[in-house]
């Protein structure tokens, strides 16, 4: 309640009493105001649904609440019949009132940090290109969601509104976080960003996520917006000790390289902003696709580590080295996933400019995918059995 007082003011605990008074104004009097009482209704409506529609109710909420303080200034303060003294007497009362109406306001806006975001005044301006490239690069979702083909998108709940109205992709975590749905929505989307690799997956493979987008965030925020909707103290306390170096979010903030991880397998980089992250060289914005990735089987020697190397290009010319690894089991089998294709992409900014390079105990080879085999999941045998 004192959030809402805060954002608009204390006379929104009057807002009612003034509605009704406009509305009757405008039933016997003039349909003008009548036509105020309905927009207020239904401008009410969504700014309770969430404080970013505050934009559409605020204007016919100042009208009403103008009219308000006229007829009470009309009515209470104005009278002839009073000397001068007492006249003056009652409309500083009267201002004082509005004040202190106005007060918790006027405090908010002096002294309460929020207002700016974290990332700086040139947060959209840094995220307006990558939404463009969102909308023009990735595969559409149908209108209502029902279709097998559609997918979700993760992105900071700060940033979800943007990606929704200007990327035109539906997202895990609705901005409209009243609902317990939607709440549900936003926790597993906060989830996903704090969680480790491995654990986030499951969350994206059940909410359908083929794209996570990292922009700026702090990560102890989002741990709050993580917290479990009925209060489980043991799972608050496990989500609140999480080490942000071991998050998904970190890790793809540092490029996805493996190196071992097979969580970070199936994460490919396919578009970077060109402005930098705040007080990091990083990109502003980097979208990655969650992709099944190419299945390369093969045989060397038992219980040996066999590594993959390829040299990886931004649209920026950025250069990246994608290095992992695994272990063969004790009859040399391994498996390694490619999320990368090599050469041009469709849905991708990002390409391996050069075929892998898989390395054995026993030899190196060059081996090359294509979109369609990391999209699809396509596997491959490798013999690479000791001679």
């Amino acid at each position: 309640m004192l959030g809402i007082i805060g954002a608009y003011s204390g006379f929104v605990l009057v807002w009612p009493v003034a509605t009704v008074l406009v509305i009757k104004k405008g039933w016997k009097e003039s349909i003008s105001f009548l036509a105020l009482g309905a927009m207020v209704l239904a401008t009410s409506s969504l700014a309770i649904l969430h404080i970013r529609f505050a934009t559409l109710f605020i204007f016919p909420f100042s009208l009403t609440i103008g009219f308000l303080i006229e007829e009470l200034f009309n009515k209470v303060v104005l009278d002839s019949q009073v000397n001068k003294t007492k006249q003056i007497i009652k409309q500083l009362a009267f201002a004082g009132v509005i004040l202190l109406m106005l007060y918790p306001y006027l405090v908010q806006i002096a002294f309460n940090s929020t207002i700016v975001l974290p990332q700086g005044n040139n947060g959209f301006v840094n995220f307006y290109p990558s939404l463009i490239w969102l909308d023009q690069n990735t595969p559409k979702t149908s209108p209502i969601g029902n279709e097998k083909t559609d997918y979700g998108v993760v992105v900071s709940w700060d940033h979800g509104n943007w990606l929704m109205v200007v990327g035109k992709r539906p997202v895990v975590g609705a901005p409209l976080g009243h609902m317990k749905l939607a709440r549900e929505g936003i926790r597993d989307g906060s989830l996903i960003f704090v969680n480790s690799p491995g654990e986030s997956i499951k969350l994206i493979e059940k909410r359908k996520v083929r794209y996570v987008v990292i922009t700026p965030q702090n990560l102890e925020q989002t741990k709050v917006t993580a917290l479990p909707l009925d209060g489980n103290s043991e799972e608050k306390t496990k989500i609140q000790n999480l080490n942000p170096e071991d998050s998904l979010f970190t890790r793809l903030l540092n490029d996805s390289i493996p190196n071992g991880q097979p969580a970070l397998r199936h994460f490919r980089l396919v578009h970077e902003a060109e402005a930098k992250y705040p007080n990091l060289d990083r990109p502003y914005v980097m979208i990655y696709e969650y992709v099944a990735g190419a299945e390369i089987k093969g045989k060397s020697k038992p219980n040996s580590t066999t590594k993959v190397f390829a040299r990886l290009e931004t649209k920026s010319k950025r250069r990246i080295t994608y290095t992992d690894s695994t272990q063969t089991d004790s009859e040399g089998n391994f498996t390694i996933i490619l999320p990368y294709s090599v050469g041009e992409q469709k849905y991708s900014d990002v390409k391996a400019v050069s075929p892998y390079k898989i390395q054995t105990e026993e030899k190196t080879l060059d081996f090359s995918v294509t979109e369609t085999d990391v999209l699809e999941g396509k596997k491959f045998l490798l013999d690479e059995s000791p001679k």
